[in-house]
């Protein structure tokens, strides 16, 4: 194999439980050209004592492994900016610490890119959860724009992890996470990266392990706004470029998307608070248009904007139900 250097960036943070399945499945990849870049970021518990310890199994693989260390907690985004601009390899490779990946990922990629030349070489993936793995298997899209407007949309991931980037779309278009974000920030930078995107791929493989951790239906102000502002970043970043006008609507539909999920957290609180319904309502821009979503998303926009805030409870907790006795996770609402 012509072999290709990748960097493969992992932040941590409070994963003492995770850590060393995670940096295992690192250090056995079959592919040898890797360096290994690790950003603490002022985590409090024993993840650094166990990311060493596990790391001393591996002295062939000591060389090319970088600990950063952050003075203070800055967040996953400046985590990752800081394992960026320490790399020197000429493909990321984004891994998150309580994640694993199967040890012929890297080889697998980096095959694939040698064969295609292609700027990103996804793979599928399983989501890992307490009782039970899902294997999830991406959309394949021969045209680049179809897939470019499926990463806008929603219709195709746009997470950072569990891809092989070429690092110079990074570089030559200065493009990084927004700092201070910790909610849409993959979506801010994969969107942007794609603008710049000629070709990708895929491997036909799970090879890519998620730790399903948290209920997504969190309500917080500070998740609110930063989804907003994910968005925001995204529209005004295709604002300047030639294309807005193929992908204005495709972003709007995607804010309301963001919105109807927005909604769907705030009605999952334990009991209902008027004052944040309101904060939701100021915090997204008016929505003109429902014309383009389904039946089942604008009955929640209609519930939610007339206020018949039980009836809305009611109905998500039903779409729930529905959801989780047919097994159609992802069912779009």
């Amino acid at each position: 194999m012509n072999n290709r250097l990748v960097s493969i960036i992992v932040p941590i943070y409070g994963v003492e439980a995770y850590i060393e399945k995670c940096v295992i499945s690192l250090m056995e990849q079959t592919y040898s050209d890797i360096e290994y870049i690790f950003v603490d970021d002022c985590t409090k518990d024993n993840s650094i004592k166990i990311l060493e310890t596990t790391l001393e199994k591996y002295p062939l693989r000591s060389s090319k492994t970088n600990i950063i260390r952050h003075e203070a907690n800055k967040g996953l985004s400046a985590a990752r900016n800081s394992g960026l601009l320490h790399s020197t390899g000429d493909y990321i490779v984004h891994v998150d610490s309580d994640d694993y990946i199967e040890n012929d990922f890297i080889e697998q990629c980096v095959d694939k890119i040698i064969k295609t030349d292609a700027d990103i070489v996804f793979t599928d993936r399983h989501f890992v959860y307490a009782n039970i793995i899902k294997e999830s298997h991406l959309c394949t899209y021969y045209d680049i724009r179809e897939w470019r407007n499926a990463l806008l949309s929603g219709r195709f991931p746009h997470a950072v992890w569990g891809c092989l980037i070429r690092k110079s779309l990074y570089t030559e278009n200065n493009i990084l996470s927004i700092e201070g974000l910790h909610q849409g920030e993959d979506f801010a930078v994969m969107c942007r990266l794609a603008y710049y995107v000629k070709k990708i791929d895929i491997v036909r493989k799970p090879l890519y392990n998620y730790l399903v951790r948290t209920n997504i239906y969190k309500y917080e102000r500070k998740i609110l706004n930063d989804t907003y502002l994910s968005w925001k970043v995204v529209d005004d970043f295709y604002k300047n470029t030639g294309i807005y006008y193929e992908v204005n609507e495709i972003l709007w539909r995607r804010m309301l998307s963001f919105y109807i999920w927005q909604i769907r957290c705030w009605i999952e609180l334990p009991s209902i608070k008027k004052e944040e319904a309101k904060y939701i309502k100021e915090t997204f821009p008016r929505i003109r248009d429902y014309s383009q979503i389904t039946v089942l998303k604008k009955l929640i926009l209609i519930l939610f904007k007339y206020e018949f805030y039980y009836s809305l409870k009611c109905y998500v907790s039903m779409l729930k139900l529905f959801q989780k006795f047919t097994f159609r996770r992802g069912l779009e609402i």
